[in-house]
């Protein structure tokens, strides 16, 4: 691996507010995803430590793991919808940063789930677009594909 434990908690500060932010958008629930934030970032630095990924990889690996974790999770579970759940955006900096407004989320909940997930991951979290076929397990046409018909829904959504 090489890294010291310096350089792992300097990347783990550099994206944890943004893993938890997308592990929010999963499974609505602030608790969890931390766990899940958290067991993410535990599977990804222990891949990495054995071979399992490399250092150009490990982003994308981190986000798959996430998304595995809350889709583990949310089959564990009954679904959360937006009016049940506290805002814990409004109280925590680290999910601050995330689109928040209750328009915002309604706009985006309409859209498939492959969609929803692919805008969330381009323009929320600043994935490259390889990243996000990574992280969807998909190519990287089938993943601008998802972005641009994302868009395409959510702006005929906007306009009069």
């Amino acid at each position: 691996m090489g890294w010291s434990g310096k350089e792992i908690n300097a990347w783990v500060e550099a994206h944890y507010a943004a893993l938890l932010s997308y592990c929010f958008w999963l499974c609505r629930s602030r608790q969890t995803a931390e766990d899940l934030a958290q067991e993410a970032f535990y599977r990804a630095i222990r891949a990495l430590g054995q071979g399992q990924v490399r250092e150009k990889t490990l982003r994308a690996y981190l986000y798959t793991t996430a998304r595995h974790l809350c889709a583990d999770e949310a089959r564990r579970k009954p679904p959360l919808y937006l009016e049940e759940g506290p805002e814990p955006w409004a109280e925590d900096p680290a999910l601050a940063a995330a689109e928040t407004t209750d328009a915002f989320l309604r706009l985006v909940e309409g859209l498939p789930a492959v969609q929803r997930e692919a805008l969330i991951l381009r323009f929320g979290h600043r994935l490259s677009l390889r990243e996000v076929a990574a992280v969807q397990h998909c190519t990287l046409r089938t993943a601008q594909s998802r972005v641009r018909r994302g868009l395409e829904q959510l702006r005929r959504e906007v306009e009069p």
